[in-house]
């Protein structure tokens, strides 16, 4: 098996036990050899030596052609680094990284090219694997949107706030709406950011408060047209000339209904979607 591994011969593998003085491996009842994982790691070594990676795939050296040094991909080795951090629970280590890819790139560069993918990559393994990836993935998900938040609100003018946005109560994804922030703040929008899982009371009071009659819903979970009538009902008593963007892979079965009720259909095309919110702003 480990020949066809590393695609090599046989006797070149016995070869490699002799000058490793790796006992000769037994075979297991299929058939294949077996190796202790310090004898693996030995043939691992030597393999270093013998081959190197590029693109993925392993290239025996030339006898007449030295290779080029490596290119480190710094990006993947800190994408690696992070996902390790998260894998053990290790915070201070999580945060570290969270604070070097804010000075490189600034908190909405960095949330959009470091953790989207990150965080996409531990949901799906807390999908696939369930247990203890699911911890993993709240674990990842709770402290990435508690530090991004926070220096957003760091560097946010009270009261200039143009755009609230938030999901509707039981909706609790909230990934693609952070997403979507960091876009709508490159295009210098201020936005009062209020979360996942709002309670429509809870909404209208912050209408009273602030002022703000901008509303961005994002839908991520099926919402009954019931529902999103009563929504944009109450909202229109607090203000009636209050515009509501409607987002969200749940928005495209309630489409005409949104557009019939005077709100505005947005989906999941963000770059449609800012340039409808700067026309409305």
């Amino acid at each position: 098996m480990i020949c066809a591994q590393f695609d090599i011969k046989p006797d070149t593998l016995r070869k490699w036990e002799k000058r490793k003085r790796i006992p000769l491996s037994k075979r297991k009842e299929n058939g294949y050899r077996f190796y202790t994982d310090e004898d693996m790691s030995k043939i691992g070594e030597f393999l270093k030596r013998q081959y190197w990676t590029r693109d993925g795939d392993l290239h025996k050296k030339s006898q007449t052609q030295k290779p080029k040094s490596l290119k480190i991909n710094h990006h993947q080795l800190s994408h690696d680094s992070t996902i390790n951090a998260i894998e053990y629970f290790n915070k201070p280590k999580l945060r570290g990284y969270f604070d070097q890819i804010v000075t490189k790139e600034g908190p909405i560069l960095g949330f959009q090219n470091h953790w989207v993918p990150i965080l996409t990559k531990i949901g799906e393994l807390a999908m696939a694997e369930k247990g203890l990836w699911i911890a993993r993935e709240h674990f990842a998900s709770t402290h990435i949107r508690e530090w991004t938040l926070q220096h957003f609100k760091d560097s946010d003018q009270r009261g200039k706030e143009q755009l609230i946005m938030t999901t509707p109560e039981g909706d609790m994804h909230e990934l693609g709406m952070l997403f979507a922030m960091c876009q709508i703040r490159l295009h210098k929008i201020n936005c009062l950011y209020l979360g996942p899982n709002l309670p429509l009371k809870s909404l209208l009071q912050a209408m009273q408060e602030t002022k703000i009659k901008n509303i961005s819903l994002t839908l991520n979970k099926s919402l009954s047209r019931q529902n999103l009538k009563k929504i944009l009902s109450s909202i229109r008593k607090v203000n009636s000339s209050a515009t509501v963007f409607v987002a969200g892979p749940a928005s495209f079965p309630l489409a005409n209904l949104i557009k019939e009720l005077g709100a505005i259909f947005i989906g999941t095309n963000l770059e449609i979607g800012i340039q409808k919110i700067k026309a409305h702003i």
